[in-house]
């Protein structure tokens, strides 16, 4: 298993040109999320835009091979399996900083299992 930071995987992320992909993250809820999904599928689309800019958030949406589309938290991730490749994410140093400047200024937000999370 390689380790890798975020920035390489969603290059990773971004590259696949449509194949498959696993990954695994915490969801906000603080449940741990596996899933085998695709990026950049437009065929079930039903109009409409979103309300909100998913990079803003963290998020990035991709298809989900259970026939729905989903928000990725890359902010949580911590595993990614693509062309029979398993990858570790580990946060790098600018994103430990950011994090950690985000959570002073809000005490609702705290450091767990290695990753700053929000569990309310």
């Amino acid at each position: 298993m390689q380790t890798i930071n975020l920035a390489k995987a969603k290059d990773i992320i971004f590259s696949t040109g449509g194949l498959t992909f696993g990954v695994k993250f915490i969801k906000k809820d603080g449940i741990h999320r596996t899933m085998s999904c695709r990026f950049g599928v437009k065929q079930h689309l039903k109009g409409g835009t979103l309300k909100y800019k998913p990079n803003e958030y963290g998020l990035l949406g991709v298809y989900d091979m259970n026939k729905t589309y989903r928000m990725v938290n890359l902010k949580t991730l911590y595993y990614l399996k693509f062309a029979d490749v398993e990858y570790k994410v580990v946060p790098s140093i600018g994103e430990l900083v950011t994090a950690a400047t985000k959570s002073a200024k809000n005490p609702r937000v705290r450091y767990q299992y290695g990753r700053f999370s929000n569990p309310y």
